[in-house]
């Protein structure tokens, strides 16, 4: 704003009489009058441009505090949406999780049970082959006494003496 200039009193003309000085000069009380209208203005219009930018700085603050605030509601609402879709993420991963450890755990109980089921079948061939070995063990002793060299009574065919 361009500083206004003084008003000044109108040039008067030296008078001769001291009457004449009197009555066209205004006294000093109106002069003191004048000059503390004067300041008075200045006063009032000083505070009224301090306030009107009291209220426009009022109101910038204002404006700020309610954009931030709108941004941080946006800010708090992408954050929530976010977690949310983690969580429910982490949630479609756990579940994934446990059904492949089901699986996983009901394919070890099926190799357990086919594990179980032949090694029962081993134990029955071993058990077998065991008696198998004894029959002809005892076959082979009583053969043994009516045996002919260069033949075992186990195979028909030449063999290497037992």
């Amino acid at each position: 704003m361009a500083p206004q200039g003084r008003k000044s009193l109108p040039a008067q003309p030296a008078a001769a009489s001291d009457s004449d000085e009197e009555t066209s000069q205004p006294s000093q009380e109106d002069l003191v009058k004048k000059a503390e209208n004067i300041l008075a203005q200045g006063k009032k219009r000083r505070e009224a441009k301090r306030k009107s930018i009291e209220a426009e700085h009022s109101k910038r603050v204002k404006e700020v505090k309610t954009k931030m605030e709108n941004l941080y509601a946006v800010r708090k609402n992408k954050v929530s949406k976010l977690q949310a879709s983690y969580w429910e993420r982490l949630d479609a991963l756990n579940n994934k999780r446990e059904a492949l450890e089901k699986a996983i755990l009901a394919s070890m109980k099926t190799m357990e049970g086919h594990t179980i089921v032949v090694a029962g079948y081993i134990s029955h061939v071993l058990d077998g082959r065991l008696e198998e070995a004894k029959e002809m063990a005892n076959i082979s002793e009583s053969i043994g006494q009516t045996r002919i060299e260069g033949t075992c009574g186990i195979q028909k065919y030449p063999c290497n003496p037992c």
